[in-house]
């Protein structure tokens, strides 16, 4: 029965740590600022940034009623900061989305440090332009990213060790 107890706390705390990696938002809020007729909040995944795929999301409220503006024309640009004329320009889009709320675009990052988000919003209220420096860090080593799938078969082969383990014990006695 113990050897149960122990199995199933594995099992446990494995789910527990596959799920906290998982993502159903938009990623860390980066900016968010009032600018002219719009309040505008940039988000960042993964958490924290790092070199690779970086997705940006943008949430733009009307900063009088605070009713979120979903047909905002937005342009996003990244470019490290000290090479400012190297920026990356997409069109944010609602298609990429977790939740239509959002606006959002994908940029691959070659390389750690500072960069500068910035956003251009046009809107029925007029346009306005915000920006921040964000740090990227250096990208994942990828045997951390793979050590969920080598994990994986370790569950069901430990679960296997504690029912032979605990046959073993009551054969013995």
């Amino acid at each position: 029965m113990k050897a149960w107890k122990t199995t199933l706390q594995l099992s446990a705390m494995t789910t527990l740590a596959l799920a906290a990696t998982a993502m159903a938002d938009g990623g860390t809020v980066q900016l968010s600022k009032t600018s002219g007729p719009y309040h505008v909040t940039l988000l960042t995944s993964p958490s924290p940034p790092r070199v690779g795929t970086l997705d940006v999301s943008v949430v733009v409220n009307n900063a009088e009623s605070g009713e979120t503006l979903r047909d905002a024309s937005i342009m996003l640009s990244l470019a490290p900061a000290d090479e400012p004329d190297a920026a990356i320009t997409r069109p944010a889009v609602t298609d990429q989305s977790p939740t239509k709320l959002f606006q959002m675009a994908s940029f691959d990052l070659n390389r750690a440090g500072a960069w500068m988000l910035a956003a251009n919003v046009e809107g029925p209220a007029g346009r306005t332009h915000v920006e921040t420096i964000i740090q990227i860090g250096k990208p994942i080593p990828r045997w951390i990213d793979l050590a969920g799938w080598i994990a994986l078969p370790l569950m069901p082969i430990t679960m296997y060790f504690f029912r032979e383990r605990a046959a073993a014990r009551r054969r013995h006695s």
